[in-house]
C-alpha cells in the first residue's frame, strides 16, 4: 500500500529544509546589500534641491525627503539656566549605515 520507500519523507524534508536555509541566507545577503545604498544613487535627487525648494509643494518636499532620509530624530536638550529646553535634530540619510541598527535589533529580539 505504501507508494514511497521507507525514509523517503525524511530525505525529502531534509532536502527542502536545506534549500530553504540556503535561500534564506542568500536573501539576508541581498537585504544587507540593499539596506545601505550608495549616495551616488541619490545625487540626481539631491542636485538642485535647495534651488528648487521654494517651488516644490509640501507633498513634493515630503516625497523627496522620504526618499533621502531614513529617519529624523528630535531630542530635547536641557540648557543650563534656561527656562525652555532646546531641541536637537539628527538626520539619518538612507545611504549611511543606520546608527540605531544595533539598538533596534536588540529591542526586536527581546
Amino acid at each position: 500500500m505504501d507508494d514511497y520507500p521507507e525514509g523517503a519523507y525524511e530525505a525529502a524534508r531534509d532536502r527542502i529544509k536545506q534549500q530553504s536555509d540556503t535561500a534564506e541566507a542568500l536573501l539576508a545577503k541581498v537585504a544587507a546589500v540593499e539596506a545601505t545604498p550608495d549616495v551616488t544613487d541619490y545625487q540626481p535627487l539631491i542636485v538642485g534641491l535647495l534651488d528648487e525648494w521654494e517651488t516644490l509643494t509640501a507633498g513634493e518636499r515630503n516625497g523627496i525627503l522620504r526618499q533621502l532620509l531614513r529617519r529624523v530624530a528630535v531630542y530635547r536638550v536641557q540648557r543650563e539656566g534656561k527656562v525652555r529646553a532646546a531641541s536637537r535634530l539628527e538626520l539619518h540619510p538612507v545611504w549611511e549605515p543606520d546608527p540605531w541598527a544595533d539598538e533596534l535589533d536588540r529591542v526586536s529580539q527581546e
